[in-house]
């Protein structure tokens, strides 16, 4: 599978597949937490600009996900302050 170009930003959505379907933030893409280091390492380079999030803030698993990307070499790897409960409470829709 080809690498997306190194400028492009990635929004990606940790949550199960199934919490994926029901609802997400347009244009984001899901990447289940437990799949998160094959996944990431097959379809993104390691310095192109990746953004994960969580279902509600209280959650802390995106930060988690952040740091192990980290880790893996990313370098420019941020757990979203606005969860996906935080985008539908400012009014923002859900894709399905």
């Amino acid at each position: 599978m080809d690498k997306r170009k190194s400028d492009d930003f990635v929004l990606v959505n940790v949550l199960s597949r199934d919490t994926y379907e029901k609802g997400h933030i347009p244009g984001s893409i899901n990447i289940p937490a437990d799949e998160i280091e094959k996944e990431v390492a097959e379809r993104f380079t390691d310095t192109q600009d990746i953004v994960v999030y969580w279902l509600s803030e209280d959650c802390h698993a995106s930060e988690k996900v952040a740091d192990k990307l980290e880790e893996m070499g990313f370098e420019d790897v941020n757990d979203s302050t606005r969860s996906l409960e935080g985008w539908e409470l400012a009014g923002h829709e859900l894709e399905t």
